[in-house]
Order: structure tokens, then sequence, then C-alpha cells
């Protein structure tokens, strides 16, 4: 409404100037419409100020509602998984890290080891219930901003190169990570990448991990 009481201020002020600069008017009418005029813009100068301000406010509004949504949907913030991994195998963990400045709610994960499924199909088992028997499910669970769920005791299988193929679900949509190590002398090397709506949103591929013909990993 500001913007409307604003426009029809500057009519007023434009008609009333028009008529005080009429040769034909009255004296009279003349100091009417320089009063009317005078009134107008005053009132342009108080619309103007009123409009910036509800122009403001509403953006203000539209701020907070929109962080407001983020805080209980957990915007467009994703998970991230990784291993730490040791000799030892009942200190290996895994980490899922919320590196995002909302929390995530329900967060849900299909752990696949794509090199237990190989060897499973590889051994005469059918690809389905091979599937079944590689795959771990973690959650539901909620991560707060900035915060880590670590699982201890984590089994890998294979002893040079791990492969996880990880779908997740969370309140705020789904997305895929591929999280590859290989161990080159006593060194693992990872590679991670996260796939969200068709698009590469993560990638952590250190230097000396092993690279395809087109200089990338092989996902």
């Amino acid at each position: 409404m500001s913007w409307i009481a604003l426009l029809a201020s500057i009519l007023a002020a434009f008609c009333a100037l028009w008529i005080a600069r009429a040769e034909k008017a009255s004296k009279a009418t003349k100091r009417l419409a320089a009063v009317i005029a005078c009134a107008s813009i005053v009132s342009v100068i108080i619309n103007f100020h009123a409009a910036r301000a509800q122009a403001k406010f509403e953006q203000d509004m539209r701020v907070q509602t929109e962080e407001m949504l983020r805080q209980l949907t957990g915007g467009k913030g994703f998970a991230v998984v990784s291993l730490r991994l040791s000799p030892d195998p009942s200190k290996i963990l895994l980490v899922v890290h919320n590196d995002n400045d909302h929390p995530l709610y329900d967060l849900s994960l299909g752990i696949v080891d794509l090199e237990l499924q190989h060897l499973l199909e590889q051994s005469g088992i059918p690809s389905g219930e091979a599937f079944f028997k590689a795959i771990k499910r973690l959650g539901p669970y909620n991560i707060g901003p900035k915060h880590v769920q670590t699982f201890v005791g984590w089994k890998v299988t294979g002893n040079d190169i791990i492969r996880y193929g990880i779908n997740v679900t969370a309140r705020n949509g789904y997305w895929f990570q591929s999280l590859y190590y290989q161990r080159i002398g006593n060194e693992w090397l990872k590679a991670s990448r996260i796939i969200r709506d068709q698009k590469v949103v993560h990638e952590d591929v250190h230097e000396s991990y092993p690279r395809g013909e087109s200089g990338e990993p092989v996902w």
C-alpha cells in the first residue's frame, strides 16, 4: 500500500502544480492549489520513506523465514562419510560429518561394500542376493551443524582396496557418495565424490590416488 500511496501523492502534486500555474485560474484557486501541491510533496517524501521501510521489513521477513526453513529441514546441506583407518581393526572408525551451518534430520545411510559384493558374485551368489549381503544400514538419526557421528570398530573388506557406494536420505533430500581407499605402500589414499540432483557437490581426491585414462578416478 505504501507504493500506491506514493504514486497517488506524486500524481496529486503534479495536478496541483499544473493548476497553480494555469493562467485562467483565479488567485484563490492558485493559492489553494499551491497549498495542495506543498502538502502533496510532503506526502511524497513521507510515503517514499514508508515504502522503503516496508520493502526492508518484507525482505527481512523473507530472510528470516528462509533461515527458519533451513533450520527445520537442513537446507541444502549434506553429510560426508569417511574412514579413519588403523592397523588395529578395533580402532577403525566410520565417520559421518555434517560440515554445514544447519542440522541434518532423519539421516539414513545404506553403505554398500562394493568389494564384498564383487567377491560374493564371483563365488556364485546372484547379484541381488550379493547386494543385500554387502549393504549395511545406519540411522535414522540427527546430526547438528559442524558435528560428527562416529562408529567404532568398523569392519572393512579387502587388504588394499576399499570401495563403498553410499546412498543417503535425509529430511532435505537424497544424495549418493562414492568413497574409495587404496593402499599404496604404507599409505591409504582416498577418493570421495558426492552427487546430488545429478550434480557433483563434493569431491576430495588425494593427488596420488590412481586415475584412469581420463585423468580422473574410475568411479
